[in-house]
């Protein structure tokens, strides 16, 4: 895998108590998860996950009783870092999301999630991964505000410069395992500007 900033994990519907057993419950289940998706298991079996977060499969059953609701409470509690920019001007707003994509995608459990989501020939599993980055993150909001109010014309493909900012990013860090040099991000968000300038 937002509104205008990442979902908070702890803001999530359904949280009775925030430190209670609840909660307790909800953290241990998603980081056990997380941890099994960062190893490349992308079955996340109830009976496994029990083990591994030590809360019971009845539970896990009753709350997630599909595969896609572990895996989409592991994603969110992934993503909770990332929030979506809005500073008040296209520029600044494309340089703070590229900054803030560049941080999420450099982090060990991403690239390790990204070289699965890559590897794997579930489709199930990279649906499920293509679905909760489009439905959790709303990452065209900065280019649809400049659209709004008129820094940038309606004539952009937001998809496009979203592939132009986001696809270097894990090529880098997936496929050549470098590390994200500032200058580099600066360079990359500085092109997708030109290019949303460019559309007329």
């Amino acid at each position: 895998m937002p509104t205008s900033t990442g979902a908070a994990y702890e803001d999530r519907p359904g949280q009775r108590r925030p430190g209670g057993r609840t909660e307790r419950n909800r953290l241990a289940v998603a980081q056990a998860a997380l941890d099994l998706l960062r190893q490349g298991q992308t079955e996340l079996a109830p009976a496994i996950v029990a083990q591994e977060s030590g809360v019971s499969v009845r539970t896990i059953y009753r709350r997630w009783p599909t595969q896609a609701a572990l895996v989409r409470e592991a994603l969110t509690l992934h993503s909770r870092s990332l929030r979506i920019p809005d500073t008040g001007t296209f520029d600044t707003d494309v340089h703070a999301l590229a900054r803030a994509l560049a941080r999420f995608y450099s982090d060990p459990t991403e690239i390790e999630l990204s070289a699965t989501m890559a590897s794997n020939a579930d489709p199930e599993f990279i649906g499920l991964q293509i679905e909760f980055t489009r439905d959790h993150f709303d990452l065209a909001r900065p280019f649809e505000r400049a659209i709004e109010s008129g820094q940038i014309s309606a004539a952009v493909d937001i998809a496009v410069l979203l592939d132009l900012l986001i696809g270097p990013m894990i090529m880098r860090t997936v496929v050549m395992r470098r590390r994200l040099k500032p200058s580099y991000i600066t360079r990359l968000a500085e092109a997708v500007i030109d290019a949303a300038r460019a559309a007329a």
